[in-house]
């Protein structure tokens, strides 16, 4: 599985990039994609009330991964990691880091800061 982040969701929907478009409408069409409930609410906070009915019901077809507390307890490790180096990272960021790593998917990302964690060993990210 593909857990996708709110960057590519972004792109995707604002029509800007063709072979992201193409490459994503065929991974869903495939069942592939999933997502983290923090991009779910980060996409739905900034849809527009016009469409966000609409928007709700395609997001409702992925796979939803929800943090628990083993989520937690690795986050507060990678900010110790992240921290001893000089690095901080955004929490929705870590929040979908581990909903990847604890359910084996690669995160399919425009956000630098996930090639970071990729050095870091703590997720695979989604070559296109």
């Amino acid at each position: 599985m593909i857990l996708v982040d709110t960057s590519v969701w972004i792109e995707y929907f604002h029509l800007k990039n063709q072979k992201l478009y193409l490459d994503l409408a065929q991974r869903l069409e495939e069942d592939q994609l999933c997502i983290s409930v923090v991009t779910r609410i980060e996409l739905l906070t900034g849809i527009s009330k016009k469409h966000k009915a609409k928007f709700s019901n395609a997001l409702n077809v992925l796979t939803t991964y929800y943090p628990d507390v083993k989520d937690w307890m690795t986050i507060e490790l990678w900010i110790e990691q992240g921290r001893e180096d000089g690095f901080q990272f955004q929490i929705s960021d870590l929040m979908i880091a581990s909903a990847a790593q604890k359910n084996n998917c690669e995160i399919y990302t425009l956000d630098g800061d996930f090639k970071r964690m990729e050095k870091y060993g703590w997720v695979r990210l989604f070559q296109s």
